[in-house]
């Protein structure tokens, strides 16, 4: 099956440096990004389930929930 390719709105090419050229495919379970362009390729690697836990615990970690005001020195 193959998927129609979704273009990426106002991105810009890494290789070529235009605006609204690159496109976004599912090639195989691959996340890649082309160039419709110049012909650039690459693949986007989406973070695993332990790497998004492990910064979700240190996002967690670091909001106390209490708001304290800030006091400024004249």
């Amino acid at each position: 099956m193959t998927q129609k390719a979704r273009f990426i709105s106002g991105a810009v090419c890494p290789s070529c440096q235009l605006v609204d050229k690159l496109v976004l495919e599912d090639i195989d379970g691959v996340s890649t990004r082309r160039c419709v362009r110049c012909g650039f390729n690459d693949s986007l690697e989406l973070e695993s389930d332990a790497e998004l836990a492990d910064r979700q615990q240190a996002e967690n970690d670091t909001q106390t929930g209490e708001w304290q005001p800030i006091r400024f020195k004249e």
